[in-house]
């Protein structure tokens, strides 16, 4: 669904909180009404718990209950927290033995209250629900007691990805907009070994399960996603380190939706989408602080149809479509703080107004947030393509992807239809570019509708000298065949 330049206008003053100004004319285009998005909020702040009985809460589940099962990175424990922030249960205790934790990060809870736990110890556990360990996933042996090196802290300075190494400071509580250095949001990914890495696990950040009891991890240390069979024998891996489709890095957060993998692809600034596979199938976002970009993307959640995502610079937690459309964004509750993992569940099982999701800060603070149902409703995706929803059966090793043909693919299915020729125009880096992907209809129907715009909000142009309509069609008549005219700024 495409988002028109009026749409997208009033959304950007929303966010920023001014008053849109005044048009000088009527005839301000607006979308047409398929095209609309609901005015209402989708996710709405239900509370703060500000957690100084643990030590930099990291990744949090809502339970049916109102409880909440949260990671205590600083204290190696799994914490069961009542709707109060009051601590009901601990599970776990410091160390690299079975059942131990060192600094655990993200969780995954399955259908049987089982926990699937990744921590420091360049591993996941299952624990039951008494935290005996069943199963440890991504050692090099099947010995959960596996020897480990300690490695040195390294703390990543988001504006300059700086590394520096340092005994870790006594956990504290911070004050928003502080930076904490023990936070695992701020560690640097570890250099992969020259050899492939197989099953072992590097830093692994984020869990989720997916169909048949699959577990999917983001291997940080590897730049890719590690796929475990139920049994606990490794499957296969996808990603390497790059920015090209398929490619990944520092993946972070994690989930498993409708048969596809999304991933908080961390330091390229997007949320990158995956079959189950492994196969790339599209990239949501970039670099900046307008609608729909990231900062340090860390976490990624689905729920009630929809796709949230936390920035740790950003500070910020956007609400899109699963297809990557803005909605809404949250900035209120955080006060500045740099933002950590996000996590959530159906509080009761039915209703879809009832999904609650949590996100960490790096003040030690635990934010509840509540999906509320208000007027329309994003549609559902569309049916899902044979190569996006492959992976049912026996695991076998993804074939190795030709990213050049698969570009030419996408490129090929974009020119099909006028909003992918708008989008291969929006990633064009120049003027010849732009005028390249579109069509000669497609610019006799936007031409007038920007200029329209234009005119009603000139304070938001730069724009060049009047140029007649049927000039430019002309000179985009003399483009398309061959005699490419002097063109100037795009109008």
């Amino acid at each position: 669904m495409m988002v028109s330049l009026g749409t997208y206008l009033d959304e950007l003053f929303k966010v920023s909180g001014r008053a849109p100004p005044t048009p000088r004319a009527s005839t301000r285009a607006t979308a047409p009404p398929s095209e609309s998005l609901p005015a209402e909020a989708y996710v709405v702040h239900s509370k703060t718990h500000n957690a100084t009985q643990l030590a930099a809460p990291f990744f949090a589940i809502p339970l049916p209950d109102g409880r909440l099962c949260v990671t205590d990175y600083g204290n190696h424990a799994i914490r069961v927290l009542a709707a109060d922030g009051t601590v009901l249960l601990s599970i776990g205790r410091q160390g690299r033995n079975a059942g131990e934790l060192t600094a655990p990060l993200g969780i995954a809870l399955s259908t049987a209250h089982e926990l699937y736990v990744a921590d420091e110890a360049d591993r996941v556990q299952l624990l039951d629900c008494e935290g005996a360990a069943q199963r440890t996933f991504g050692l090099s042996t099947s010995a959960c007691g596996a020897s480990h090196v300690a490695h040195a802290p390294l703390a990543w300075l988001p504006h300059g990805g700086a590394y520096c190494s340092a005994e870790l400071p006594r956990p504290r509580v911070l004050q928003p907009g502080e930076l904490n250095e023990p936070n695992p949001a701020m560690s640097a990914p570890r250099m992969a070994s020259q050899s492939a890495p197989g099953r072992r696990l590097r830093q692994p950040y984020g869990v989720a399960l997916g169909p048949a009891g699959r577990l999917y991890v983001s291997d940080r240390g590897h730049h890719r996603i590690a796929c475990f069979a139920s049994g606990g024998e490794f499957a296969f891996g996808f990603g390497e380190r790059g920015s090209a489709p398929g490619e990944l890095y520092d993946p972070r957060g994690l989930a498993v939706h409708a048969r596809q993998v999304w991933v908080a692809d961390t330091c390229n600034h997007r949320v990158s989408v995956f079959s189950l596979r492994g196969r790339p199938i599209r990239q949501i976002g970039r670099f900046g602080e307008g609608p729909a970009q990231f900062k340090h993307p860390v976490g990624v959640v689905l729920a009630a149809d929809l796709l949230l995502v936390s920035e740790y610079t950003g500070g910020r937690v956007q609400v899109l479509t699963p297809l990557g459309v803005f909605l809404q964004v949250v900035t209120s509750p955080f006060g500045g703080a740099c933002l950590g993992a996000i996590g959530g569940g159906n509080t009761s099982g039915v209703d879809a107004s009832a999904w609650q999701v949590t996100v960490s800060d790096t003040a030690s603070r635990l934010h509840v947030l509540t999906i509320v149902r208000r007027g329309a409703w994003p549609a559902a995706e569309p049916p899902l393509s044979a190569a996006e929803a492959e992976g049912g059966g026996a695991f076998a090793m993804a074939p190795a992807h030709d990213v050049r043909v698969e570009a030419r693919a996408r490129h090929e299915a974009l020119k099909r239809t006028r909003e992918g020729r708008i989008q291969m125009a929006l990633l064009s880096s120049d003027y010849h570019g732009v005028v390249g992907s579109l069509t000669k209809d497609d610019v006799a129907v936007l031409v007038p509708q920007a200029e329209t715009h234009a005119h009603a909000y000139p304070e938001l142009y730069s724009l060049p000298p009047a140029r007649p309509a049927d000039k430019l069609m002309a000179e985009f008549d003399q483009h398309i065949g061959g005699r490419t005219p002097q063109l100037g700024p795009p109008h």
